[in-house]
């Protein structure tokens, strides 16, 4: 299991598997520029394959999780 929380408190838990389904990443960096506080970095949750045509991935939005601050593995 890992846990990832915001500056904000907010908490998601990751099984593995469901990372491994949906491609699941830790992002420092979008167009090459590192992710600041005001773009929601400095680490953000992305969904590699994210299409908002796919009624799956829409059940996936409250598991964006951006500004983290903390990543724990159980």
């Amino acid at each position: 299991m890992i846990t990832t929380s915001a500056i904000d408190g907010y908490t998601v838990e990751w099984d593995f598997d469901y990372l491994r389904e949906y491609r699941v990443l830790i992002a420092t960096r979008s167009g090459g520029e590192r992710l600041t506080l005001e773009t929601k970095g400095p680490l953000r949750v992305i969904f590699a394959d994210y299409d908002e045509n796919q009624t799956h991935f829409k059940e996936t939005l409250p598991k964006w999780v951006w500004m983290i601050t903390s990543i724990r593995f159980d």
